[in-house]
């Protein structure tokens, strides 16, 4: 006995139509050019127009600034006898 007499093979569906593209929509209206920049807002700089401000300005940063004072001037309390606790 054959299986495939009581379960056939459905039929393959139709194909589909090709896709087509809608077609674009343009606008009669166009938009409205607005300025990027402001002519009244941009910052007006000029470079090297000021002397130099002395030794104020060219102050360095170095490693020996982030140094963190540990208070090692502190008198010693090995000497007291008693727990060395800070």
């Amino acid at each position: 006995m054959c299986i495939k007499s009581f379960f056939p093979k459905p039929p393959d569906p139709p194909a589909l139509p090709p896709a087509v593209a809608p077609p674009p929509v343009v606008s009669e209206t166009k938009p409205k050019v607005t300025p990027l920049l402001d002519p009244e807002k941009i910052a007006k700089v000029d470079y090297g127009s000021q002397a130099d401000q002395g030794p104020k300005a060219q102050k360095k940063v170095t490693a020996d600034s982030l140094k963190i004072n540990l208070g090692t001037n502190a008198p010693g309390t090995a000497d007291t006898g008693g727990l060395n606790v800070s």
